[in-house]
């Protein structure tokens, strides 16, 4: 609920395109993540072996790429960052 919130308010914040786009992203892939968790911990027990290793693992590959999103996000901010201060410095 909170990140839906939080994707939904990002609609109205000011900022670029592309941060905007990386965010949403990283917000869509958390919300998948967390059914797929309290699946995985209330649902599946270790003793069923594939359904327990096929859940942890979608959602271990969901968490490596929330990871990526958030990496590429810092990254596009320090790009943006500085080329507003090379834009100033002109």
């Amino acid at each position: 609920m909170i990140i839906s919130a939080h994707l939904i308010s990002m609609i109205q914040m000011p900022m670029p395109a592309s941060r905007r786009r990386i965010r949403m992203a990283n917000s869509l892939l958390m919300m998948l993540s967390l059914p797929i968790l309290a699946y995985a911990i209330a649902w599946v027990p270790p003793a069923e072996g594939r359904p327990f290793v096929l859940c942890w693992i979608m959602l271990a590959a969901l968490v490596v790429g929330t990871l990526a999103a958030t990496v590429t996000a810092i990254g596009v901010g320090w790009a943006l960052g500085a080329s507003r201060a090379t834009i100033a410095s002109l």
